[in-house]
């Protein structure tokens, strides 16, 4: 068996495991060409989970903005206004913003009463 780590500079992740049938299968240049598919492999695992993180953030920030232009149009508050509201409803309902925003954008409406929410928007104009 020939183990090698995946990593890169900042992430470990995983290994790599290569089996043979037999005992002392590998030569000692199989470790240095293990090594070096094992930096590859390492070097584009990195870059998929950087690709799926600006995804997400890029989606996220497109529902937080859905949800902050529909409180703005139903209360007629500027955008920091309305991006107000939804943090201080997270914060008080102990809510992710983005999920709050998902529930604004689905339901066309504030998850809370009608009046809590009227007073945050009024409080904030």
């Amino acid at each position: 068996m020939l183990c090698v780590q995946l990593f890169t500079s900042s992430t470990r992740h995983g290994a790599l495991n290569l089996y043979a049938r037999e005992a002392r299968a590998f030569p000692a240049d199989d470790y240095s060409l293990a090594t070096t598919f094992a930096a590859v492999a390492a070097a584009a695992l990195d870059a998929a989970r950087t690709e799926d993180q600006l995804t997400s953030a890029v989606q996220t920030r497109t529902v937080i903005g859905q949800a902050q232009g529909i409180l703005m149009e139903r209360y007629s508050i500027s955008a920091s206004r309305a991006f107000s509201v939804l943090s201080r409803l997270s914060q008080d309902g102990n809510t992710k913003l983005v999920d709050l925003a998902r529930q604004v954008v689905s339901d066309r409406a504030l998850p809370e009463a009608a009046s809590k929410a009227e007073k945050i928007a009024s409080t904030l104009s």
